[in-house]
């Protein structure tokens, strides 16, 4: 309602205009063309009872002028309201416009992520256990971070596996995935946004049994029973998931039984 009345505030202020301006030559003009007042064109009219003050010979000067600035004021008025009208209505065009290109710009921008292979060293202590001693250990970690904006639903998983013992190569039979957590707070999903890298982990070891093991609370199938028991090097095929293009890595672990000389890196796909 507010906006019909907005487009239509221009022309009602010109009617009013147009009125003035027939009261303007109504006392110029007479029915009989130049002889008579407002009272002549009310006679003309049929009104019977004219009052006395319409009579006045004044009171065409003073019609005149309201006339004038009645026609004047609205056509000003009327004039300042289309252009008012217009300027909004331009700006909301550019709005949409502007909101138009945005949504294709972002429906092109395609979300992404930059990974790297860390290796951070952590204390562990043993469960459950009054004063436990303090453990060194390692994780290998990748660290995401986020190339646009954010990037939603983030998954990661082991999407395969190797390890090569004195140049033999044993590939075990894992025919799904193995989704990992993320660091810290141990999420399955979670949105990375930029500036602020998430981390998730592939492995672990510590100093007091020297193995590796996979993160906390990642479901291992009995399938890769002892596969991490052996030296060696170990090639891990990594897949996050999200709402782009999914992000893949390979990363190489060398393990030599001593869990302070455990090293990892990326490397190309094989």
């Amino acid at each position: 309602m507010r906006g019909t009345w907005k487009r239509i505030r221009p022309f009602v202020l010109w009617a009013i205009g147009g009125l003035g301006t027939l009261l303007l030559l109504a006392t110029q003009i007479s029915p009989e063309q130049a002889t008579s007042n407002l009272a002549a064109w009310a006679e003309w009219l049929g009104i019977d009872r004219i009052p006395d003050w319409l009579t006045a010979t004044t009171v065409d000067n003073y019609a005149a002028l309201a006339g004038a600035l009645l026609a004047l004021s609205s056509l000003v008025l009327g004039a300042w309201s289309y252009m008012h009208a217009r300027r909004h209505q331009n700006a909301a065009m550019q709005d949409t416009k502007a909101a138009r290109v945005g949504g294709d710009v972002e429906r092109r921008t395609v979300p992404g992520c930059n990974c790297s292979v860390v290796i951070e060293d952590a204390i562990e202590s043993i469960p459950r256990v009054l004063n436990p001693p303090r453990i060194p250990a390692k994780y290998v970690k990748v660290k995401v971070s986020a190339t646009g904006q954010l990037i939603r639903n983030c998954r990661p998983s082991i999407t395969g596996m190797r390890r090569i013992t004195n140049g033999i190569e044993v590939t075990p039979p894992v025919l799904d995935p193995i989704f990992l957590r993320w660091s810290t707070h141990g999420e399955d999903i979670i949105t990375v946004r930029s500036g602020v890298p998430r981390y998730f982990d592939i492995l672990s070891c510590n100093e007091r049994d020297n193995r590796l093991k996979f993160g906390n609370d990642v479901l291992v199938p009995l399938s890769l029973t002892g596969f991490l028991d052996s030296v060696g090097t170990y090639i891990f095929s990594i897949a996050i998931e999200n709402d782009g293009p999914t992000k893949e890595l390979t990363v190489e672990i060398s393990w030599n039984g001593n869990c302070s000389e455990i090293t990892a890196r990326e490397i190309a796909v094989i």
